[in-house]
């Protein structure tokens, strides 16, 4: 079980893939994971703030997924978030 807190910040595309929302204080059973992430906000519409004023925290079950980027000319592993489900407010 996950538990974040949801931004108004959402990207339209980036590189070509879906519409993001940006979750920060990513929390996975109580331990933080990530202080911020970028998810598909398909699943999450009707938990997007209307302005920057305020977040909502939420909680939801998703599938990890290992991915590589390039950080002072090394390669890095991170973790990102798919296949968010069962979102619920806090």
């Amino acid at each position: 079980m996950y538990t974040a807190q949801v931004n108004h910040n959402t990207r339209s595309t980036y590189r070509g893939k879906e519409p993001t929302v940006l979750l920060t204080n990513v929390y996975k059973d109580n331990k933080l994971m990530r202080d911020h992430i970028w998810v598909d906000k398909k699943n999450l519409l009707k938990f997007i703030p209307k302005n920057n004023t305020y977040k909502i925290k939420i909680k939801f079950n998703a599938k990890e997924k290992e991915y590589f980027t390039i950080k002072d000319f090394k390669q890095v592993t991170s973790i990102g978030l798919i296949k968010l489900r069962d979102v619920k407010k806090i």
